[in-house]
């Protein structure tokens, strides 16, 4: 009896320990994030524009790997390395690979939600996969919402227009789309 007595408190004691962290975890889980000077973090992003350059299509956006941080709590800069591939009803298999720079200025903080408008810089190449490809040249602004789930994490989104200019075959071409992006960044 005496043992079942101290298996039963040992095992509430241990219950109780992993109730009091998960609760404590909580608590600093769901408290007011707000971007802080000096965070790095690791971001993913996955975007939504349309470049048509004569054959060369590129409607689906790229899926992003990059690199946060924020110099002031009102700045942060980013940059991203974005690859896509795809294939066409013919089978052909189209690509694309960009490197993009962003610079974002927070606006408003409300809680765990902050704006911002911000501007970006990328370069890339595309492929239509039958001999047919692009440099890329591009220059956007936009103004999205980043929502902070911990000290830690954020998901946000932004929407922007976009100039980009490209050449194919020699021949140099421009044009003006509008995209939107979403992404989560992982601070440490």
């Amino acid at each position: 009896m005496i043992n079942f007595f101290t298996k039963y408190t040992q095992n509430y004691v241990v219950s109780l320990f992993i109730k009091c962290i998960v609760l404590l975890c909580t608590i600093s889980f769901i408290l007011i994030s707000q971007p802080r000077k000096g965070l790095y973090g690791i971001t993913t992003t996955i975007s939504k524009g349309f470049i048509s350059s004569h054959r060369v299509v590129t409607n689906n956006g790229s899926l992003n790997v990059g690199f946060a941080y924020l110099p002031s709590n009102s700045i942060s800069l980013r940059c991203e390395l974005g690859f896509r591939s795809q294939k066409d009803t013919s089978q052909a298999t189209s690509s694309e690979f960009t490197f993009t720079t962003n610079a974002w200025y927070y606006l408003n903080n409300l809680e765990n939600v902050t704006t911002f408008i911000g501007g970006a810089l990328g370069f890339g190449s595309a492929s239509d996969g039958v001999g047919i490809g692009t440099s890329l040249l591009s220059l956007s602004g936009f103004f999205g919402v980043e929502y902070w789930i911990s000290s830690q994490f954020s998901c946000f989104g932004h929407i922007g227009l976009v100039y980009a200019s490209y050449s194919v075959a020699q021949r140099p071409a421009s044009d003006i789309f509008t995209s939107a992006t979403s992404g989560l960044t992982w601070y440490f």
